[in-house]
């Protein structure tokens, strides 16, 4: 089984539910709050490829279920901040990552 072929996992489910929100939002109007779901499942996404055991991308994960906890309320405040927060230590694990295997 590729990637492609694989089943729905955790990460999938909730980025395709963000992206149900982002819609709905967009269609009513609420772009920022729309770009804010959008930006935040596009993290889940990058969670399919992460390394789970790296410290930044435990980090990254508690930033963005905070980001989302913040989208599900409705309001939506502190939610871009900690996108951003979650997409750099995602960004810093594969780095860290790669220098570690260069280095090998």
């Amino acid at each position: 089984m590729t990637r492609t072929t694989a089943p729905l996992n955790a990460f999938r489910i909730i980025a395709a539910e963000l992206a149900d929100w982002a819609d709905a939002a967009d269609q009513e109007g609420h772009h920022s709050y729309a770009q804010a779901c959008a930006d935040l499942g596009l993290v889940y996404l990058e969670f399919e490829d992460a390394d789970t055991t790296h410290p930044r991308v435990t980090t990254a994960w508690c930033a963005a279920e905070s980001a989302r906890m913040s989208l599900t309320d409705g309001t939506g405040i502190e939610a871009r901040a900690r996108t951003s927060r979650a997409r750099l230590h995602l960004a810093l694990a594969r780095r860290e990552q790669s220098a570690d295997l260069s280095n090998t």
